[in-house]
């Protein structure tokens, strides 16, 4: 899974930069799309280790 979140956020990060440059709206709202996509990607991988870690311990 951290493979797509890294692919979505240099995508992310590229469209936004493109949207800002060419100031067109639809690279932005594409660009935060995937930046989103990406955090929650990365919220899901935080949670599922920070779950994983604390079975078997008291």
């Amino acid at each position: 899974m951290r493979r797509h979140m890294y692919v979505r956020s240099v995508l992310g990060v590229m469209l936004v930069a493109v949207g800002l440059i060419s100031l067109n709206p639809l690279f932005l709202l594409v660009g935060a799309a995937f930046l989103y996509s990406a955090f929650t990607i990365w919220k899901k991988d935080q949670d599922d280790r920070n779950g994983r870690g604390g079975e078997g311990r008291m």
